[in-house]
């Protein structure tokens, strides 16, 4: 839809249980994101946002900051 858009990225640096929290809470941090969803086995994010709010650019930007 045009305000909301699903991805799922790989993020090999997810080690511990505060990038877990951090990952799960980016809805909190970052205006645009709706959702997200951390599978650690497979060290899979899955985010839903808005692309009205924020763009992919922005969105692979802030985790490339934090990770």
């Amino acid at each position: 839809s045009d305000t909301f858009e699903k991805l799922t990225l790989y993020i090999p640096a997810i080690h511990c249980s505060s990038c877990i929290w951090l990952l799960e809470n980016l809805y909190r941090l970052q205006p645009g994101v709706k959702q997200s969803r951390v599978n650690f086995v497979k060290k899979q994010l899955t985010v839903g946002y808005d692309p009205t709010e924020i763009d992919l650019r922005q969105l692979v930007e802030q985790l490339i900051i934090h990770f």
